[in-house]
């Protein structure tokens, strides 16, 4: 009996994420509706940047649980997003000694700024909560935080295309579908 609820669920699970993969989209109810792509996307270096480390892969539906504005700062909830990019577009290398409002358009700036020091707070969140964890039952234990990379290479693992793939021109330019 319990491996007919148990097969009847994994079926169901089944069923509804191969619908959202289908899809490619998220829908937001609580501020009107939006679409999101659900796919893992290829962050790449805008056009004139020779690519120094490889392309980064980036599961955009694992971050579902922020709220949009979280990344997408500048979005005001009625209208498509902007990606990184389109605001961040300063393309020749800013020193972090640089006023911070000049190095946070360096585009590696924005992406680094936001993904590594996101992972890295949630990283010390998890040692706080392991602190805490100290001496308790596993019952009593509070679980941690899912977490990202921190390290070049656990990010930067997508080889860059040579030459530089062809974009279509609905996505911005420093996305792409995962193939």
């Amino acid at each position: 009996m319990k491996k007919r609820y148990f097969l009847m669920f994994a079926l169901i699970v089944f069923m509804v994420s191969g619908l959202m993969v289908h899809a490619g989209m998220r829908v937001e109810k609580d501020n009107g509706e939006i679409c999101a792509p659900i796919q893992t996307m290829i962050l790449y270096p805008p056009e004139d940047v020779e690519a120094r480390q490889p392309d980064v892969r980036f599961p955009h539906a694992t971050h579902f649980d922020y709220s949009c504005k979280t990344c997408h700062h500048m979005w005001e909830g009625d209208s498509g997003m902007d990606a990184c990019m389109d605001c961040h577009d300063t393309t020749e290398y800013v020193s972090r000694k640089a006023p911070k409002e000049e190095y946070i358009m360096y585009y590696q700036a924005a992406y680094h700024g936001l993904c590594r020091d996101c992972h890295a707070d949630i990283g010390r969140k998890n040692k706080e909560i392991k602190k805490e964890n100290l001496g308790k039952s596993e019952e009593e234990q509070a679980a941690l935080l899912p977490n990202g990379p921190k390290s070049c290479r656990t990010c930067h693992v997508v080889e860059p295309a040579k030459p530089a793939p062809e974009k279509p021109a609905e996505q911005p330019a420093q996305e792409k579908p995962a193939e």
